[in-house]
């Protein structure tokens, strides 16, 4: 590898931007540019540059994560990774991400975290699927609701853009803050995100927002899209729902009836559903509802891994478990549901085995120590200690995000 990598300029950042759109197949246009601009973080941005072109880049957002328990820490969303297919094999992406790294480490972010282009990439750099989501598709007219399911409570209002602006990003930063595994969302992030660039749609419409009023305000809202049809002269719409967002259970209830009394559509697609997703059990028929998809969403890497193991809360009575992590040596983890403390144990008998790309993933409950251990991920050392480590690590409700970036 013979190429510098440093921090751009912003007078570098459009050749900047070009090069991650070229490493994706994509032409950048003056869209791209604008929408970079906007969210750019340039002392979090890594770029590699033969001589004074930008051959690489691995990009970075701040964020909160919401942890099990309810506690946020800092992470660092890694975004915006790629090489120049002319540049590819020369070791460019392994250095980028080992200066990203260290810059997250450096800034004291216990953790990195992506959603991955392709999955066979990252767990090589000590990434694991923290997150797990649904896709499903629901044929309306099928979709009635059971009577047992909640009745259509408070008001429904379609918000254009400016209200929109206004409401949504107060709901949901309060549902972000109860949700494990969600991120936050800075004032430019909802700047970019609200813009709904045609190039988001896929051949659809442009966006609604559909908002959901309680007693107490504004309390959930989706986003969907609405492409149309008519075959035959007959109505066949659909739906495509990028976000259910709710701070209740009854206003998540609200705005499916919402969504599926949509006139003319024939099929609705949600394309990033909780795995504890209620509305199958709200439907008369279950089966109106069809996965059609359950995904990794939100990769981790554990930079601090003492720090985020301590920065979440635990179920069950409450255990310690002495865990050997490739490349981080062993550490006691002592929690419960009061709180947790993790520190070096490097002389202790290690109860588990486990790399640290699958102790990611178990970090915030959305992959079981059982099944680990089932897939050969764990190893067990001392009796029990799968279970111990399955019961503590349990989460409710499980870890969603419907954050893309």
């Amino acid at each position: 590898m013979d190429a510098e990598i440093r921090n751009p300029g912003a007078d570098e950042l459009d050749a900047v931007v070009a090069t991650v759109e070229t490493s994706w197949g994509y032409h950048a246009g003056p869209e791209e540019r604008e929408d970079a601009r906007a969210l750019a973080d340039l002392g979090r941005t890594w770029v590699a540059f033969e001589g004074t072109a930008p051959v690489g880049v691995a990009a970075a957002l701040a964020f909160e994560l919401t942890m099990p328990g309810g506690a946020a820490v800092a992470v660092s969303g890694l975004t915006e990774v790629g090489v120049l297919p002319t540049h590819r094999r020369r070791g460019l992406l392994s250095a980028l991400m080992a200066r990203h790294l260290d810059d997250c480490r450096g800034r004291g972010e216990v953790a990195s975290v992506l959603i991955a282009s392709e999955a066979a990439i990252y767990p090589r750099f000590g990434y694991g699927p923290a997150v797990t989501a649904q896709s499903a598709t629901i044929d309306p007219r099928r979709a009635a609701f059971a009577p047992t399911a909640p009745g259509q409570s408070g008001r429904m209002t379609l918000l254009g853009p400016e209200d929109a602006a206004a409401v949504v990003p107060a709901v949901y930063d309060a549902y972000r803050r109860s949700q494990p595994g969600e991120v936050s969302r800075s004032p430019a992030y909802w700047d970019v995100l609200l813009r709904d660039r045609e190039r988001w749609r896929d051949g659809a419409g442009p966006r609604f927002v559909a908002a959901h009023e309680g007693g107490g305000g504004f309390d959930g809202y989706a986003f969907y899209r609405v492409k149309a049809g008519w075959p035959l002269g007959l109505p066949a719409f659909e739906m495509s729902v990028e976000e259910v967002v709710a701070t209740t259970s009854e206003a998540r209830a609200a705005l499916w009836r919402y969504l599926l009394g949509v006139d003319l559509v024939v099929s609705l697609d949600a394309w990033s559903l909780p795995t504890d997703e209620p509305l199958r059990s709200m439907l008369a028929d279950p089966r109106a509802l069809g996965v059609t998809a359950v995904r990794d969403l939100l990769w981790a890497r554990l930079c601090d891994v003492g720090a985020a193991l301590a920065s979440r809360a635990y179920g069950g009575p409450g255990a310690a478990l002495v865990l050997d992590v490739t490349g981080e040596g062993r550490l006691r983890l002592d929690a419960g549901p009061s709180g947790a403390e993790c520190r070096p144990a490097p002389a202790a008998v290690a109860d588990l085995s486990v790399a640290a790309a699958d102790l990611a993933a178990a970090w915030l409950g959305a992959t079981s120590w059982t099944v680990l251990a089932r897939a050969g991920r764990a190893v067990e050392h001392t009796a029990g200690a799968v279970e111990r480590a399955a019961r503590l690590f349990a989460t409710d409700p499980p870890p969603h995000s419907v954050t893309d970036f």
